[in-house]
């Protein structure tokens, strides 16, 4: 099948030049816009509705073993996902009627888009990026739409006033930008220093201490005007210790740390003192008595109890 539409013309919203978060959902913006006024193949509607998603991720992880450094890394990844639905609120092509798509000769001939995006801000190359997926959901979403029609003509439907889609008043929101920090060199003697510690019990065979930073930002618009940057930043200190009892059980213990901020994780003192503190608790589990199978009652909360039941009987 033809490409619906011709090559994006870009354009740079010239006025958020100061902030590239802006930059970028300024190319969101207009390629949606240009997507809901000229996608659509000859006879055929185009979409309702739209939505573009765009999330970045910053990861940077270091972990030490033992005295000795084994990861430092980091990870710099952009994601794009297009959403697309064709028909209308009461009926599109997400409506689940079951339809068997076991064998669909149309998956031989389909080009499905990557969904990585350029990680550098180019406005072209990102517009490029969200078009090609634009463009390949948009046919999926009607060859969808036209089987279910198909099947809702040969066969009854439970319940066909439930809407496909309920259309929400738009949200616009754009969360501060976050800033992470991270001393490389005070972490990687912390580190070295803290499981270097483990070393004082010889009946830890591993142990690990694993620092990460994960830095988000999703950026949404909808053609139903929803515009939202949300930001989120997350510290994470990880300390896990491996040992055996002496018949011989395998025991595993650790204990984590998050903050959202790297002045909320531990210090050295404390970070010191957790590492005490697990090694203690590993070798008071390698010493303790085995708890008897218990078998009575149980009470759950109501949202565990279904998940338990489905789980245990459903299946």
């Amino acid at each position: 099948m033809a490409t619906v539409m011709a090559g994006p013309c870009f354009s740079v919203h010239a006025a958020a030049a100061e902030d590239p978060r802006l930059v970028l959902m300024g190319a969101l913006k207009d390629e949606l816009s240009r997507s809901q006024k000229r996608l659509a193949l000859p006879g055929e509607p185009g979409p309702y509705f739209i939505r573009y998603l765009l999330r970045d991720y910053n990861e940077r992880d270091m972990a030490a073993r033992f005295g000795a450094l084994i990861e430092n890394d980091y990870q710099r990844a952009r994601h794009a996902g297009v959403e697309v639905r064709v028909g209308d609120y009461q009926f599109d092509n997400t409506a689940d009627d079951g339809a068997d798509n076991s064998f669909d000769l149309d998956d031989f001939e389909r080009y499905d888009p990557p969904i990585v995006a350029p990680i550098e801000n180019n406005i072209e190359a990102l517009r490029g990026a969200l078009w090609l997926q634009t463009d390949a959901r948009y046919k999926q979403a009607l060859s969808a739409l036209h089987k279910k029609r198909g099947k809702r003509v040969t066969e009854v439907v439970e319940d066909e006033t439930l809407p496909s889609f309920s259309k929400e008043k738009s949200q616009k929101h754009v969360d501060p930008a976050l800033a992470p920090t991270l001393d490389e060199a005070v972490w990687a003697k912390r580190l070295r220093d803290a499981s270097g510690r483990f070393k004082q019990d010889p009946k830890i065979f591993d142990a690990l201490i694993k620092l990460s930073v994960s830095h988000q930002i999703r950026t949404i618009v909808t053609t139903e005007g929803s515009e939202l940057i949300n930001e989120r930043l997350i510290y994470g200190l990880h300390l896990m210790a491996t040992s055996r009892s002496d018949d011989g059980l395998l025991i595993s213990h650790g204990k984590s740390f998050y903050g959202g901020a790297e002045a909320e994780l531990p210090d050295d003192a404390a970070l010191m003192a957790s590492v005490t503190s697990l090694m203690s608790e590993v070798a008071a589990l390698r010493t303790a008595p085995m708890l008897d199978p218990y078998n009575g009652p149980a009470i759950l909360l109501p949202e565990a109890a279904g998940v338990f039941f489905h789980e245990a009987l459903g299946h």
